[in-house]
């Protein structure tokens, strides 16, 4: 798509015609800040003066092939990026060389480390039995290796005037070490997964990567030559990511990383707009535009959005990037999403790593823009997207109040997957009642053959069936499809059938589960029906709910902060089981508590053919 659309008379501008945002020495911009916001950026600055980077010992590195650890040589590793970006930033501020000092010793630290991949994606390149460590002599490209670039590019651009005149050597020390660990490699190889030309199929890794080689080389690449290499071969890489997307912009990956997928590339399209003068302009394409919709046709409310595969059910959004997003597409939707999410978040610039200066910079450029406007969440009233089955509604559009249903249909192995077809939400007034757990801390399970272990990603901590004890299986050949879908003013209700989630053991022939939030009556109904061709345990369903269930005559009833949601059923043909589920991660923690409850319906009878439903409201 991009490449088809790539002018024959492409140019590219030169180092010295690129200007990505204001230098340092532009006082007129940094002196016009938000006087507060000038403040947080010198406060977080102030945070680490004197700072002593903390040293990455290699054994560190090996933790992650040794005992799984993943954190604590990344952590390191951040503080050590988050501390020069906050410097660079309040550099530019305070504009008095207090910083300087701290920023060399930032600068050379990180130059000088071995790699900037993170251990835990050096598997991507070396058999990690074997070396534990990262490659000696061939420089790879993770999704930090990038950023890590696009970072000492930024304080390259915005205080190469400062740090000249303290030594040449500096900005030299910088522009080396980007050459050939990050502009080379992505120019000459083609072998890496997430390029899309060999291997599996490219997720958020390929413009994440992509759009912080492409503002790291325009910054710092003298070799027009190059400049022009490297822009032509991102529009192939970003067009292997573009091709797994369908029609309605849906991101299988859900909410929380469309942050690292469709809005990386929309940094990658602003560069590519920006160096070339607006000659690589895709912000007409229907896809483009939809891609950067879908992110407020997930929205529950406030910060809380419709969470399946790795994503949390609190998700802090860019609100600059959305904002800006909807004014280049000109949907005024998407600008008010991000004017919303901005002020529901008092103007605090969030989701956004004091390293990730590009972003950083648009916010800032685009900070009184923002402050000055209010606008409410668009809150749809409903969205399918057929691709990915995912669908939402509400019972009124533009309000929080009344019943949400959410739910999601798709295949088992895509990317960041759990076990979840056929999971469904129900929220009430904005508060959760039928839960998505969602996924906890990264560990070295997580991305290994043993991901299903992790209890959170099995389908029975999902709102979905145990057939004859079996739960979902992963694999592209466990899937299920939308056998039917239908909007009406009064309703919505999507079915989906299920039997392919369940390998044959499961001994189930067909398996349809029908949702249906009706408007008119205000409730959402649950209607499972089900042929087995053998019984060989009592079927069962789980419900997962943040607060513990209470039992009534009809079924149960949850209260979630003064809100209630009533759940009838035919009590006499079931059994039910609460169970307390402790929550020891810390991800998990800060969305739902210390702990969630776990219900579990086992159904007397013992019919081949049968059906389960629930009535909520």
């Amino acid at each position: 798509m991009l490449v088809e659309n790539m002018p024959i008379d492409l140019k590219v501008l030169s180092r010295e015609q690129f200007i990505p945002f204001p230098k340092c020495g532009d006082r007129s911009f940094w002196g016009g800040l938000d006087s507060q916001l000038q403040k947080d950026i010198v406060s977080q600055g102030d945070v680490f003066k004197e700072f002593s980077y903390p040293m990455l010992p290699a054994v560190r590195y090996m933790d992650f092939v040794r005992n799984g650890n993943r954190t604590r040589y990344k952590e390191d590793y951040d503080k050590r990026r988050y501390a020069l970006g906050s410097l660079v930033m309040a550099e530019c501020v305070a504009d008095n060389g207090t910083y300087l000092d701290d920023i060399i010793n930032g600068i050379y630290c990180i130059c000088e480390e071995s790699s900037w991949v993170v251990p835990a994606h050096n598997n991507q390149y070396v058999d990690l039995e074997r070396y534990m460590l990262p490659h000696n002599t061939e420089y790879m490209i993770d999704l930090f290796a990038a950023e890590t670039g696009e970072l000492l590019a930024s304080a390259y651009y915005l205080l190469k005037d400062k740090l000249d005149p303290i030594s040449p050597l500096i900005c030299e020390k910088i522009q080396l070490e980007i050459k050939k660990r990050i502009i080379e490699p992505y120019r000459i190889h083609l072998h890496y997964w997430w390029m899309g030309y060999v291997g599996r199929e490219p997720n958020n890794w390929n413009p994440w990567i992509t759009s912080n080689v492409l503002l790291a080389t325009m910054i710092i690449e003298d070799n027009d030559d190059y400049r022009i290499q490297i822009v032509k071969k991102a529009l192939h890489v970003l067009d292997k990511f573009i091709a797994i997307y369908d029609e309605d912009g849906g991101c299988d990956e859900g909410p929380g990383y469309w942050t690292r997928a469709a809005a990386s590339l929309f940094d990658a399209l602003e560069v590519l707009c920006a160096v070339t003068e607006g000659q690589l302009n895709y912000y007409d394409n229907p896809l483009i535009k939809d891609m950067g919709r879908y992110v407020y046709k997930m929205q529950i409310c406030n910060d809380a959005y419709l969470n399946f595969a790795d994503c949390g059910a609190k998700v802090e959004q860019p609100a600059e990037l959305i904002y800006r997003y909807g004014k280049r597409i000109g949907c005024e939707a998407l600008m008010h999403h991000g004017l919303a999410t901005f002020h529901y978040h008092q103007c605090k610039i969030t989701d956004i790593p004091w390293f990730s200066a590009y972003r950083h910079m648009n916010c800032y450029m685009n900070y009184n823009e923002m402050k000055a406007q209010i606008a409410d969440f668009p809150y749809v009233q409903e969205c399918f997207m057929k691709y990915i089955q995912v669908m939402t509604t509400r019972e009124a559009a533009g309000k929080i109040e009344g019943l949400f249903l959410g739910a999601k249909g798709g295949h088992n192995n895509e990317s960041h997957n759990h076990n979840d077809i056929g999971q469904f939400v129900v929220y009430k007034d904005g508060k959760p009642m039928i839960i998505d757990v969602g996924v906890g801390v990264y560990s070295k399970k997580t991305f290994s053959p043993r991901r299903y272990e992790i209890w959170n990603m099995q389908s029975g901590y999902h709102n979905l069936p145990v057939i004859n004890g079996v739960d979902q299986k992963d694999g592209e050949a466990y899937y299920g499809s939308v056998c039917d879908y239908e909007a009406t003013e009064k309703s919505m209700s999507i079915t989906y059938e299920l039997a392919k989630a369940y390998p044959d053991e499961a001994c189930v022939n067909t398996y349809q589960r029908r949702l249906v939030l009706d408007r008119k009556e205000k409730v959402v109904r649950l209607e499972d029906k089900y042929h087995l061709s053998q019984l060989k345990e009592p079927m069962a369903w789980h419900l997962m709910t943040q607060k513990e269930p209470l039992m009534t005559n009809n079924g149960l009833t949850i209260i979630n902060d003064g809100t209630e949601l009533h759940i009838d059923m035919p009590v006499d043909h079931f059994v039910l089981e609460i169970e307390k589920v402790p929550l020891d991660d810390k991800n998990l923690k800060s969305v739902w508590g210390e702990h969630i409850y776990r219900t579990k319906f086992i159904k007397k009878d013992e019919k081949l053919r049968s059906d389960f439903s629930l009535l909520m409201y």
